[in-house]
């Protein structure tokens, strides 16, 4: 099957999830919707500590022509917000394994070749940023933010009451947390 960014999908087993990144790391989620036609994208971010505490969700619209632009837009946005804050060890991960391969192994992709290059001067500002591809069924909390955010379903304190298939979304995440030990 190929996606609307062109690259093929592989085969995830429906039960991979959202892992937490490792003790002194955060996580950074993002990816974005895109709507044919229409100028206006969605961007979708969520950074979570190993606990999935969540340290900080944003949404944004922007404009771009193609669902590639968009998507490495957003992997812009996880790293500026964390480079912003002095969150200097972070993983960030997309399900959009096109963007992905551009920043990590310098596949040229002609239309994002700007982006890609703030992202790599982004990560040489960080103590440690590795930049993963992950299955949307790992990616499931910011695809839906991008989604809602989209279709203006996230209201205003949407992160403190968030809609009902957000939070149990953010749920389902959080169980993959071993308890702590006393």
């Amino acid at each position: 099957m190929t996606t609307s960014t062109g690259e093929r999908e592989e085969t995830i087993p429906a039960s991979q999830s959202w892992c937490p990144p490792p003790e002194g790391f955060l996580k950074v989620n993002v990816d974005a919707s895109w709507i044919k036609d229409n100028p206006f994208c969605s961007i979708g971010c969520i950074v979570r500590d190993p606990q999935a505490v969540v340290m900080l969700s944003s949404c944004r619209k922007v404009l771009a022509p193609t669902p590639l632009i968009v998507e490495t837009l957003a992997i812009r946005e996880g790293a500026l917000v964390s480079h912003n804050l002095g969150w200097n060890q972070i993983t960030l991960e997309s399900d959009c394994k096109v963007a992905i391969e551009a920043c990590t192994k310098g596949k040229k992709v002609g239309e994002i070749k700007p982006l890609v290059q703030d992202i790599d001067n982004l990560q040489q500002q960080l103590q440690h940023c590795e930049l993963r591809w992950t299955p949307r069924s790992s990616n499931k909390v910011s695809h839906l933010i991008a989604l809602l955010g989209m279709q203006n379903l996230l209201p205003p304190g949407w992160l403190w009451n968030p809609p009902r298939a957000l939070k149990e979304a953010l749920i389902e995440d959080a169980r993959c947390i071993p308890p702590r030990a006393n």
